[in-house]
């Protein structure tokens, strides 16, 4: 039965295939991997981040029983015995007869690759054709796709696909419009009207100023898990920060003198009676989609998840009865905000007992709210004291940092126009070794390329259309050459074709002009900002010191990003990090400002002009 705002609506059936790891076994039913991919949650909010600047408008659809458009390949085409109420007979032997899998039913382990499979094959071969074209993030978000309409201005359009679930936005309501239909005739869907996805609610509107905004709650969710836990509640309880602020309530499954710290066993039975994995669960699922503020609580709550005691629940209550007071907010994004990527981290130096190991937080911030955010223990222990724990989360902050960036860089679909004829329009389809991307018109054949030497010529680094990869024409060549040949050409490109005579003659009616407009946000280094000074002077001088030696190699990285020009690391006093509260529990008008900036509620601290420390 499938209820809508908590009212009946229909009944709902569905056939799967029932098995168990015994009977259904990998190398004998399906091989090699079954792996299907799906969106990251920072995916989710840079979608929303992207539709607010720009102004898109998204659609949510479902596609209709998803699975069976998948089809089953080899020996994945596995004998299966029909219910009871289903079965046959031969006729003249009386034996049962089996059937053959054909689509990739519900249960089978295969089922969600070839799914996938079939959605994204169609989506590559119906939107590059006709004048459009669509690419896939695949090395970097396997679920995000970026679309050009045939239109002569060439529309944008975002979608990400979460197995079934579909939402796809851009510049033109009718071409969005298209896309949706497009699937409803290839594999019929279901339009969510009711701006929830994944039980995440999305409201959007714009003020009175003009500014548009979207925001992210999870209301119903919050009120369902304060109901699971009423019956624990004291009477009357209220709280005013997200965790408690006692430094006794700093679980860990040790003492500061070593001793064991663990719950009596009765103890712990008794706990987890009380469904405190569950809760914890429930916690996690609310923390990583809207509420940035849980995380600090939730990375001392996992550590006793083995043996929670009454402290642990006492913990566990406190953060419950606050997420339900804040259980109307959770994430604001904003136009008159900037989409540009701002990061910030920080790193406690409190250690926990029972390992050393310190927690450390960081966040990454478009149109005035986090799309990311990590807090947690940190892989190994600082010896160092909280200089090398910074270092550390300043590592683990900017892998999402340089994720983020190289993700918005290869969002590039590059159009070819011949005065007012638009002639190629180039998707990105693959890097080489040298990490020079490849842009591909699949309706042509025709293929955007940085070239050094080719068929016998040096060209010295320059872009180029040409027919094909190899041996090949070169029919459009840029003037100068390119240093940088990862970005695509530059908007200012100036391009010759070849005369009657053969010579390459400048030709100002030809422009290559990356048609998506999105890579253009991050082309300036990512700004990190953090408070340890010493941490910031290790990453930024290309160099093993006495301070830095005891660092593990695998950490320097950023040194490479820093030298670069990829990320640009900036301090701020402690008080101005706005990351501050992902490393200790606090409470009080400042923990407020904090957690209310990033979340999109109120500004966000101003960004240092430049390095104290001068390099």
């Amino acid at each position: 039965m499938k209820y809508s705002d908590g009212v009946f609506d229909k009944y709902k059936t569905r056939l799967v295939l029932l098995g168990h790891p015994g009977n259904v076994q990998p190398g004998q039913h399906w091989e090699g991997s079954k792996h299907a991919g799906t969106p990251s949650i920072d995916i989710a909010r840079i979608f929303v981040a992207l539709c607010v600047y720009f102004g898109w408008i998204p659609d949510y659809f479902d596609a209709k029983t998803a699975f069976l458009n998948g089809r089953c390949k080899g020996i994945e085409r596995v004998g299966i015995r029909m219910p009871p109420e289903l079965r046959q007979y031969d006729r003249l032997t009386g034996e049962e007869i089996y059937a053959i899998l054909e689509a990739s039913l519900y249960g089978h382990p295969i089922a969600a690759l070839r799914w996938s499979e079939e959605r994204d094959t169609f989506t590559l071969w119906k939107f590059n054709r006709d004048g459009w074209t669509a690419i896939c993030m695949v090395d970097r978000e396997p679920c995000l796709f970026f679309l050009t309409s045939p239109r002569p201005t060439g529309n944008r359009l975002i979608m990400v696909t979460h197995t079934d679930d579909f939402r796809v936005a851009g510049d033109n309501q009718d071409d969005v419009a298209f896309v949706v239909s497009e699937f409803d005739k290839k594999f019929g869907i279901t339009t969510v009207t009711t701006g929830v996805m994944l039980g995440v609610k999305v409201d959007s509107g714009v003020d009175e100023n003009g500014v548009r905004w979207t925001e992210l709650t999870q209301t119903d969710y919050i009120k369902d898990l304060y109901s699971m836990a009423s019956e624990y509640m004291p009477p009357n309880y209220k709280v005013s920060s997200p965790y408690p602020t006692d430094s006794e309530y700093k679980l860990s499954l040790r003492n500061k003198d070593g001793t064991c710290n663990k719950p009596p066993a009765d103890e712990v039975a008794r706990t987890h009676a009380k469904q405190f994995r569950t809760f914890v669960g429930m916690l996690l699922w609310i923390c990583r989609n809207t509420k940035i503020a849980l995380c600090t609580g939730l990375s001392f709550l996992t550590r006793v998840m083995s043996c929670p005691g009454d402290k642990a629940f006492y913990c566990l209550l406190h953060m419950i009865q606050y997420v339900y007071q804040e259980r109307d907010t959770g994430l604001m994004f904003r136009s008159d905000r900037s989409v540009t990527p701002v990061s910030w981290y920080d790193a406690s130096d409190d250690r926990d007992p029972a390992d050393s190991v310190t927690v450390g937080g960081g966040l990454i911030s478009m149109c005035g709210a986090a799309v990311n955010y990590n807090c947690g223990k940190l892989l190994h222990v600082g010896n160092a004291g909280s200089s090398h724990a910074e270092y550390m989360e300043l590592e683990r902050t900017i892998r999402s940092v340089i994720w983020l960036r190289e993700l918005m860089r290869a969002a590039q679909i590059f159009r070819l126009c011949t005065g007012t004829t638009i002639n190629n329009n180039f998707g990105k389809i693959s890097r080489l070794h040298n990490g020079t991307p490849v842009y591909a018109d699949v309706t042509t054949g025709c293929f955007l390329k940085w070239l050094m030497w080719h068929d016998g010529t040096d060209y010295d680094g320059r872009w180029a259309v040409v027919t094909e990869l190899g041996t090949a024409d070169v029919i459009v060549l840029a003037k100068d050459a390119c240093p940088h040949g990862g970005d695509g050409p530059t908007a200012d490109t100036i391009w010759t074709t070849l005369d009657t005579d053969g010579k390459w003659c400048i030709n100002d009616s030809i422009s290559v002009v990356d048609n998506l407009c999105i890579a253009s946000i991050v082309v300036d280094p990512i700004v990190v900002i953090g408070d340890n000074i010493n941490a910031l002077k290790w990453a930024s001088v290309d160099a093993i010191t006495p301070g830095n030696k005891h660092v593990r190699t695998a950490y320097h990285w950023v040194k490479e990003h820093v030298r670069d020009g990829h990320i640009c690391i900036r301090d701020a006093p402690s008080v101005m990090n706005l990351s501050d509260f992902l490393t200790k529990n606090m409470a009080g008008p400042h923990a407020r400002q904090l957690i209310d900036a990033a979340s999109g509620y109120s500004e966000q601290p101003p960004i240092p002009d430049k390095l104290k420390f001068i390099i």
